[in-house]
């Protein structure tokens, strides 16, 4: 995930910071970081399912093994996004909804 921010546009109302490096970067508001995590994590969602699947239906073993270890990496890259994601003290979480 590293870099993911910077290729984000920046939305209305986004601030630019620039480093001492010269780099340019965009520096996201809460709802705009919030939508950005759940959107990278809703990309690792739909690969963690594809993956899985076409692991459980591909005839050559060394081939659904390594369908499958991808699975799960995209599955453990899902469930650190979640964790990343901010949320509201007593708003529900995503399992509550």
């Amino acid at each position: 995930m590293k870099g993911c921010p910077e290729t984000v546009r920046p939305a209305v109302g986004a601030v630019r910071a620039r480093p001492p490096d010269g780099t340019v970067k965009v520096v996201l508001s809460l709802l705009e970081s919030a939508d950005f995590l759940g959107r990278c994590r809703y990309v690792e969602l739909q690969a963690f399912s594809l993956l899985g699947r076409r692991a459980a239906g591909c005839g050559d073993p060394a081939v659904a093994g390594y369908a499958a270890g991808a699975s799960l990496a995209h599955g453990w890259r899902a469930r650190q996004l979640e964790e990343l994601r901010p949320v509201s003290t007593g708003l529900p979480r995503a399992a509550e909804l």
